[in-house]
Formats: structure tokens, C-alpha cells, sequence
């Protein structure tokens, strides 16, 4: 869930394209717009303190990415106080981080991978999240997740133990979390969009106290 390792694989990535577009001058890809998209990563202001007006300057399609890195903007290096600092927050800024670490884990390998890596840390942050920005069908799924995981968490203990890539492709096969991903990849609802909104409605939540 340590957010700098997005940032990391994104910028590696970036570099590996780089990389095959001078090797190898692919077409269909409009490289002026990735280099512009990359300048303005490279570029953006990280925020460590959040007033209304700086909130209210923020484009809605930018708002949720720049609120994550204000919040990580507090944690250690390390991240070793990451799940301490995120349950000091505002319900708005709680729900926001958790909701989006489970979004992003699901996305890249399913709950069983949000459950290795976090071991459920922000799980209930989670629910209490989607059912702040009115997810229901987000909010139904999560509390079956979390359900499930507490069921198998005994099981699931041996490969975590083992710590190893192995241990962890192992366990997809034992966990039945798996059924739960399809479902989360159907949903309907627009979670960002919820969650701009509420943002937009309740802005003393997600400035700096």
C-alpha cells in the first residue's frame, strides 16, 4: 500500500517507454503527449499543508491524487507509521486513503493481494469510507471481503509466513476471495466521482487542522 512504490513503478515504467521508443520508434503513440504527461508528474506540487483556498484551486480530476499525497506527505520515509497516521484523520481523509488503497490493490491483483499486503490494516477504514461517500455496492462488497478474509485468515497465516512470491501465488488458489474481484470489476457506481463530490460538499474535512 506505500504509495511512493506506485510512484516508483510509474516512473520506471515511464523510463522503460522511453527506453523502446528510442530502440525501437513504435508507432500509434503520441510521445509528445507522454513526455507532457511526465513533465507535469515531475513537476506537480506535493502539498503539505491544505487551506480552502488551495483546496477549492484543485481540478476535480486531480483532486483525489493531490489529497493522497498530502496525506502521505506525513507519513516516515518508511511508511512505518502509515496505518497510525491515517487513523488520526478526518473521517474524509481516512475514507479517502483506505478506499483508494483498496481500489488500487484490487485493480493491480485482488483482494487476496490487498489482504497480503496490508494484512487488512485499513479494512474497516475501508467500509467506514465507501459508506461515507454513499458507495453502497462498494461498501456491500467490501463487508463480504472483510467477512471472508477473517474466515480464512488462519489458512492464509502458512503462506504468509513462507513471505515468498510462491507463498503468495499459492494462496490465490486456496482463497476464495477470487469470486469477490469479478463482482468489484463490475460495479456501476462511480467511486471517484462520489468521492469528489463529497469532497466538494465537505471541504473542512480534508484541510489541515
Amino acid at each position: 500500500m506505500k504509495w511512493a512504490i506506485v510512484v516508483l513503478v510509474v516512473v520506471l515504467a515511464a523510463g522503460t517507454a522511453y527506453w523502446w521508443h528510442g530502440r525501437h520508434q513504435r508507432s500509434g503513440i503520441d510521445w509528445d503527449v507522454v513526455h507532457k504527461d511526465m513533465d507535469s508528474f515531475v513537476e506537480r506540487k506535493v502539498f503539505t499543508e491544505m487551506d480552502r483556498k488551495t483546496l477549492d484551486s484543485i481540478k476535480d480530476d486531480e483532486l483525489e491524487s493531490t489529497l493522497i499525497e498530502f496525506i502521505t506527505s506525513k507519513f516516515d520515509k518508511d511508511y512505518t507509521n502509515e496505518v497510525e497516521v491515517v487513523k488520526s484523520l478526518s473521517p474524509g481523509l481516512r475514507g479517502l486513503y483506505a478506499t483508494r488503497a483498496v481500489e488500487d490493490e484490487v485493480n493491480n491483483g485482488g483482494f487476496q493481494q490487498f489482504y497480503w499486503n496490508t494484512s487488512g490494516a485499513l479494512s474497516k477504514e475501508a467500509e467506514e469510507g465507501f459508506k461515507l461517500f454513499g458507495a453502497a455496492e462498494y461498501l456491500s462488497l467490501m463487508q463480504q471481503a472483510n467477512e471472508m478474509h477473517e474466515a480464512e485468515k488462519e489458512k492464509m497465516q502458512k503462506y504468509k509466513d513462507r513471505g515468498t512470491s510462491e507463498a503468495f501465488s499459492e494462496s490465490y488458489r486456496e482463497s476464495n476471495l477470487g469470486e469477490l474481484d469479478d463482482k468489484f470489476f463490475k460495479l456501476k457506481e462511480d467511486l471517484s466521482g462520489l468521492r469528489v463530490s463529497y469532497i466538494r460538499k465537505h471541504p473542512e474535512e480534508f484541510m489541515s487542522k
